[in-house]
């Protein structure tokens, strides 16, 4: 959509990026590192949210975005983990 109608960027406050994890991703992280660097580059204004609750890297990431880092360990469920043993 960017390349047909690079004005589009002209309406945009915010880009939401979830699942940024998948920058890591050798097939699909190229490709989103592409389009978010264009963003940067063409609207500095455009406000980047990453979100992710698996990114390896998260420190990394906030430096190439120029972003604050913000973590939480909150769930909205507990996690429970445990063995069954004696089933038949």
């Amino acid at each position: 959509m960017l390349r047909s109608k690079p004005s589009l960027l002209d309406d945009i406050g915010i880009v939401v990026a979830d699942e940024f994890h998948l920058m890591q991703d050798p097939s699909r992280g190229p490709t989103l590192e592409i389009l978010l660097s264009r963003i940067r580059h063409s609207s500095p204004r455009v406000q980047i949210l990453a979100l992710s609750a698996t990114v390896g890297n998260a420190q990394e990431l906030s430096e190439w975005l120029e972003a604050d880092l913000v973590t939480s360990n909150w769930r909205p469920i507990a996690l429970y983990s445990g063995t069954l043993t004696g089933l038949e």
